[in-house]
C-alpha cells in the first residue's frame, strides 16, 4: 500500500472505454496530489493552499515515464494499466503496459521482488507486494 497520486487523462488513450476514468500513479510525488494530462499533452498539477484544492493548475516539468492504473469492476481484465512517455514536458505516446513490459518480465520481476522479501523483509529493497504473496500465506521472517 502506500501513498500515491491521481491522475486525470484527457489525453486520448488507447481504449476509448477507458477516457473519464481516474487513475493512480506511484511514479510522481506520491503526496495525494491531484494531476490532469491535458488534451495536447501536458501534465498540470492541481495546487492545494491550506489543505484545499483550488482552481489553480501548475505545468509541471517531466521527462520519462509514468505507469497509470485503475480497477474497473465487471471489466475483464479488471486492472487496467498504462504507461505514459514524456518527452520535454509533452506526452510522446500511451501504451498499455503490456506493449512496453511483457507479462514474462513482469513475473520475473515479481518473483525477485518475493524473494528479496523472503530472505530480508526489512531490506529497503524488498517493498513487499501482497500480490506476489496471494495464495502463499505470509513469508517467513528470518
Amino acid at each position: 500500500m502506500g501513498l500515491f497520486d491521481t491522475i486525470h487523462c484527457e489525453y486520448p488513450l488507447p481504449d476509448a472505454r477507458h477516457q473519464g476514468l481516474e487513475f493512480q500513479t506511484k511514479d510522481l510525488d506520491c503526496a495525494l496530489d491531484e494531476y490532469t494530462i491535458t488534451a495536447d499533452g501536458r501534465l498540470l498539477r492541481h495546487v492545494r493552499r491550506g489543505g484545499q484544492e483550488s482552481d489553480r493548475r501548475v505545468e509541471w516539468p517531466l521527462h520519462g515515464d509514468v505507469s497509470i492504473y485503475t480497477h474497473v469492476a465487471g471489466e475483464d481484465p479488471s486492472w487496467i494499466e498504462y504507461v505514459v512517455r514524456f518527452t520535454h514536458d509533452r506526452v510522446e505516446w500511451i501504451r498499455p503496459i503490456e506493449e512496453v513490459r511483457p507479462k514474462g518480465r513482469r513475473d520475473t520481476e515479481e518473483q525477485a521482488t518475493a524473494e528479496a522479501y523472503a530472505q530480508d523483509p526489512d531490506s529497503p529493497g524488498a517493498e513487499f507486494d501482497p500480490a506476489v504473496w496471494e495464495g502463499r500465506g505470509a513469508p517467513d521472517k528470518r
